[in-house]
């Protein structure tokens, strides 16, 4: 399987959100505010989390947090944008899985090398996806789904991701070559975009996060069929996980923070302090789980940069496991 970037969708205007707090006093941190730029659209789960997180970490250093919002590419536009400006510390990006491993292994000129380009600041947080599907399918578990599919025969039915080689799109790759089953892939902006389509009944099935399809859900147009994950979710405890379900999937899904690699290490480990504070504060651990986020372990930059590489050769390995071509 090969990506190139006719299957990539532009991007759309930034959207900024400043998170504006008091004057500090001399000597402090300064009120010059920090860039995060964020590779999905507004009200994505990639997006909401960081702005419940931003909240906080302003606060605690003492200076304004601008999200800007640069969807498109699986977040490759969004880590492109980043380097275009100055190794200062004033500039971060939602680093996540699939910004790190996913992109630069399909596409031919993503714009970036994770490793060479940036360094990580922290991991935030591990967010299960759910298979979610509309009502309109009349199917209410994995098995029916996978039935309907493969009854139907190759590509009948598509599937939405968030962009050509995102994590919702792979994981949607792996689970259909587990099943034995094929379906056309429907590149969106964004996870919030396909779960529209979802609702509407334009395509049979996506993996999402747990949060964007909600208020789908409560209208009755979509259903969630399993999470992609080893635990059931607190947000939707009456969903089975896909082990439970009889398949044998589980891709790990992480999102942190990043900065360029030239960046001094006083400002990361301000960064990296600040964020870390942010994802233990009680309210935010309340607010991230009422969207089926769970906080990671409190990391230092060192150990987050570690904990990527290594997932990153661990992705490489599942994806030659699965037949999934890279670059």
């Amino acid at each position: 399987m090969k990506f190139t970037r006719r299957h990539i969708m532009q991007s759309v205007p930034a959207i900024p959100a400043t998170f504006l707090l008091p004057r500090v006093a001399a000597g402090q941190a300064t009120s010059r505010p920090i860039r995060w730029l964020v590779g999905f659209p507004a009200g994505s789960g990639t997006d909401v989390s960081v702005r419940i997180i931003a909240e906080t970490a302003s606060r605690i250093l003492g200076q304004p947090l601008v999200i800007e919002n640069r969807p498109g590419a699986s977040g490759a536009i969004a880590a492109t944008a980043t380097k275009t400006f100055p190794a200062d510390g004033y500039t971060v990006f939602s680093m996540e899985m699939g910004a790190y491993s996913l992109v630069p292994h399909f596409l031919p000129s993503p714009g970036y090398d994770s490793v060479r380009d940036f360094r990580m600041v922290s991991v935030l947080l591990y967010l299960p996806l759910v298979l979610t599907v509309p009502s309109s399918l009349n199917v209410s578990t994995v098995g029916e789904f996978v039935s309907l599919i493969k009854a139907r025969g190759p590509n009948q039915f598509q599937f939405g991701s968030s962009g050509a080689g995102s994590i919702t799109h792979v994981t949607m790759e792996a689970f259909l070559r587990e099943v034995g089953a094929k379906m056309e892939h429907v590149p969106y902006r964004g996870t919030n975009f396909t779960v529209q389509d979802l609702a509407a009944g334009r395509i049979a099935a996506g993996f999402t996060d747990a949060n964007s399809p909600i208020a789908f859900l409560q209208s009755g147009q979509v259903k969630l069929l399993a999470v992609a994950g080893a635990d059931r979710l607190a947000l939707h405890p009456t969903v089975p996980t896909l082990r439970e379900s009889g398949f044998n999937l589980d891709l790990p899904y992480w999102q942190g923070v990043a900065a360029l690699r030239a960046v001094p290490d006083t400002m990361v480990n301000r960064i990296n302090d600040a964020v870390n504070q942010a994802i233990n504060d009680p309210q935010v651990i309340r607010r991230l789980s009422e969207i089926g986020m769970t906080p990671a372990e409190r990391m230092t930059p060192q150990v987050a940069d570690d904990f990527a590489r290594n997932g990153d050769a661990a992705v490489r390995t599942k994806l030659s496991e699965l037949g999934l071509a890279t670059q």
